[in-house]
Order: C-alpha cells, then structure tokens, then sequence
C-alpha cells in the first residue's frame, strides 16, 4: 500500500470518527448541542459504510421515541426532531440522493414529529416511493400507509 493511500484511509477514519462523535450528542439527551451545519457537513463527508451505521442508529432512535410517542412516554419527547437533521445530511450526501430508506425514514421524522411537518414528510415519502420502484420495481406498504397519512 503506498503512503499515500494509507494516508488517504487514516483521513478518513478520522472523518468517520468525527461523524460518529457529533452523531453520538445529536442523538444522547446532552446539555451540548451540536451545530446543524457541522453535523450536515461531517455526516456527508462520511464513507458509505460509516453512512450506513449512522443511518441505523437515527432509524432505531426514530423507532423507539415513535414507539414511546404512541404510548404516551414523554421522555423521548424531543428525540424525533433530533433525528431529522441526520436523515436531512443522509439524503443530501453523494451516496444518499438515490437510497429510498433515507427518504423513507426522514418522512417518517418529520410526520412523527412533535408539530409535523406534512408537506415535508409527503414530499420525503414520495421521493422514497419514486426511488423504491425505481430500484425495485415495487413499493413498501408502510410507505403508501404513511403517505396516505400525511
């Protein structure tokens, strides 16, 4: 391996590892915030596979605060709205424009959320359907069903 790759891998290891620190607060229940913008840029200069791991862990935050949100859990509360700038930085990244679960899941956030954002999740659930059979030739019920919600 020339020196040059290896530096080209050890830089992005160290993106990575920034993207996974500013996902980490975004999603704990800290008193620090993390600037959106900063957030944004680290998680679309992300590699694909640090991408994928850091879609995960926005959709299982996502799911549970939902989860917690239908049962009337308040201490959640706000862990929905703290996903959709993940999901926002995912489907703008290079590799994020043509991934129907990003778009998918941002619909999700922004309906789920405290006051939702209807126009914004229609718009997202669509981008998601027209991606999903385009790729797939078919649509994932839960995505009709939440459109049809928004």
């Amino acid at each position: 391996m020339t020196v040059k790759i290896k530096r080209d891998i050890l830089e992005q290891e160290e993106i990575d590892a920034e993207a996974y620190r500013l996902l980490d607060l975004q999603l704990s229940r800290t008193n620090e915030d993390v600037e959106e913008e900063i957030l944004k840029e680290a998680i679309q200069k992300s590699s694909n596979s640090a991408q994928q791991i850091i879609f995960r862990a926005a959709r299982d935050m996502r799911q549970t605060a939902s989860e917690a949100k239908r049962n009337q859990n308040l201490i959640l509360k706000d862990s929905i709205e703290r996903t959709i700038p993940i999901f926002e930085a995912l489907t703008e990244s290079e590799s994020g424009q043509n991934n129907h679960r990003y778009f998918g899941n941002l619909g999700y956030a922004l309906k789920d959320k405290e006051e939702p954002d209807w126009e914004g999740a229609r718009n997202a659930l669509v981008k998601a359907i027209n991606l999903s059979q385009k790729q797939k030739n078919t649509v994932p019920p839960h995505y009709m069903y939440n459109l049809a919600v928004c």
